[in-house]
């Protein structure tokens, strides 16, 4: 079943759980992604970025994983991450994704302002969703973007000013981690909790502690992103795979393994995240 973030994510602001949100790359870790979802009963984002995009068109990913959506037996939301353009946004509002997210996060703060509220205004016309970003979450070992903190009036300030479905702060998390050695600033988070009305995103959890992971559920995070984790499974599995079977080329045979690996990461995660 199909569903936006402002009909999923408001749910849980009371309860024990957040909604994990999966970045996907191709057909096969998107697929397990769903299949992990319907085995714990839970609902799930799958979302796609600027690698995913790359390797095959945004129109196509929309068809894909509406029609995944429709056929599971949870709550699917299919949300474009981190896009940085407009038009980017138009494609997947127009290609069927339930939910977008303009991460205007480098840009001043007027300028943030702007061009979300121009992504808000154009989701609002198909009953799209918007997530945005306040305050800004780095990238491990890359100087591309600000590792700034999310401040607590200015995010309620973003969020009056914009009209967004949900927020993504900066509280200690770093993107692209390949171990889990990050904690959550839990004071600062709950002093945006205490100021936001809206569900918060936590982004670059898959170098989140497991701790950490579970007190999440217990604010007002809704929303936790995790993609290097399932990017590092599902290379090493392919990697063994392939060692183990030189003389193998079909490719569905090859990438079995790396499936189930994916689907592993995003059961334990989803484990975590109370479900």
């Amino acid at each position: 079943m199909l569903v936006t973030l402002a009909e999923l994510l408001p749910r849980y602001l009371d309860k024990d759980a957040a909604v994990g949100a999966f970045n996907a790359t191709t057909f096969a870790d998107a697929e397990p992604i769903v299949t992990a979802a319907e085995k714990r009963g839970a609902p799930v984002i799958v979302q796609i970025g600027g690698w995913a995009t790359a390797f095959m068109d945004i129109a196509l990913w929309g068809a894909l994983l509406r029609e995944m959506a429709a056929r599971a037996s949870v709550p699917v939301c299919v949300h474009l991450d981190h896009a940085t353009k407009v038009d980017d946004i138009q494609k997947a509002i127009d290609a069927g994704f339930s939910s977008v997210m303009i991460d205007g996060s480098q840009l001043p703060y007027d300028q943030n302002v702007a061009i979300t509220r121009d992504v808000v205004a154009r989701a609002r016309k198909r009953g799209v969703s918007v997530e945005a970003e306040i305050g800004s979450v780095a990238y491990s070992g890359s100087a591309s973007h600000k590792d700034v903190r999310s401040d607590p009036d200015e995010t309620a300030r973003f969020v009056r000013d914009t009209g967004v479905d949900a927020v993504a702060v900066a509280v200690g998390t770093l993107h692209r981690m390949e171990r889990q050695a990050s904690h959550i600033d839990f004071d600062l988070l709950a002093r945006i909790g205490k100021a936001v009305p809206i569900p918060l995103v936590i982004h670059g959890s898959s170098g989140l502690v497991d701790e950490d992971i579970v007190n999440l559920r217990r604010t007002s995070v809704c929303k936790v992103n995790i993609g290097t984790a399932l990017r590092i499974a599902f290379d090493r599995s392919l990697r063994q795979t392939l060692n183990e079977n030189p003389d193998n080329y079909v490719t569905s045979l090859l990438l079995a393994k790396p499936k189930k690996a994916v689907e592993d990461v995003v059961l334990n995660k989803l484990g975590l995240l109370g479900f």
